[in-house]
């Protein structure tokens, strides 16, 4: 699947926000990095990308992501909005494995979801 991702053509701008297990990991090559779901997006174009590092929980995901798109949408950067979702968690008692496990990778300062 990452080489028909990567043969895609997305917009300038376009952030990739992946709720799938484990979609920023990938077999690792020195001076590469890791081949991941995640970089193929950026392959194609993504400016940057939301991937988890280890398995998620469904409804955690869901609940992390959906406010990340909110803040998304309200315009907001893409790395602020997902620190400011992940605090809002650990604000609601959610345990460190619902919120602690996606990062942003590529472009920190993407601007919002096109």
């Amino acid at each position: 699947m990452p080489p028909e991702i990567a043969a895609i053509k997305l917009q300038p701008g376009t952030v990739a926000v992946l709720g799938a297990c484990e979609t920023a990991l990938g077999r690792t090559f020195n001076g590469e990095g890791a081949m991941s779901l995640v970089r193929a997006f950026l392959g194609a174009g993504a400016s940057a990308g939301v991937a988890a590092l280890w398995d998620v929980k469904d409804d955690e995901a869901t609940r992390l992501l959906r406010s990340l798109h909110t803040r998304l949408s309200a315009g907001a950067d893409l790395a602020s909005s997902l620190a400011a979702s992940q605090r809002e968690l650990i604000a609601a008692g959610s345990p460190p494995s619902a919120w602690s496990g996606f990062t942003v990778v590529g472009g920190m300062h993407a601007e919002r979801v096109r």
